[in-house]
């Protein structure tokens, strides 16, 4: 296959990811969406950060989460600052593509890099999509 067609076939599955990834943020295309694991299972402490008074919270917990291609991950509440990092070394077609947003769009991270991290503030976010290339993990932890 030559080159220009290889390009021409990466762009063309960059677009349709992006598009799904627009689709499922505002809810077109019921059933695109894989739901995922945003529940607080198997998550272990990362020490309480963020000042205050500890004793009233509970502490922020490490999340991880993991896929291949797009999913749903639900809802994610942060307690203290955070820092959400990504490993994605994306497919054989398109490279390397790794979009996470939420509802709100608090958080947007669009990155075609292979590994990447963003500061979250404290919050709770809302159907929580990540549309990647590949298999992809992130990692939720206090800062």
């Amino acid at each position: 296959m030559g080159t220009v067609v290889k390009v021409a076939l990466g762009i063309l599955l960059a677009l349709v990811l992006l598009i799904v990834g627009c689709a499922a943020i505002i809810g077109i295309g019921a059933g695109l969406e894989q739901p995922g694991g945003g529940d607080d299972t198997g998550l272990e402490d990362s020490g309480g950060g963020g000042g205050g008074d500890a004793s009233k919270r509970s502490p922020q917990k490490t999340r991880r989460f993991s896929g291949n291609g797009s999913k749903n991950i639900g809802t994610i509440k942060v307690t203290d600052d955070a820092v959400l990092t990504f490993r994605n070394p994306g497919d054989e077609i398109g490279g390397s593509l790794f979009i996470v947003t939420d509802q709100d769009f608090k958080i947007n991270v669009n990155s075609q890099g292979k590994r990447g991290s963003s500061v979250l503030e404290p919050g709770t976010y809302r159907k929580v999509d990540v549309t990647a290339n590949g298999d992809w993990t992130m990692t939720i932890k206090a800062r």
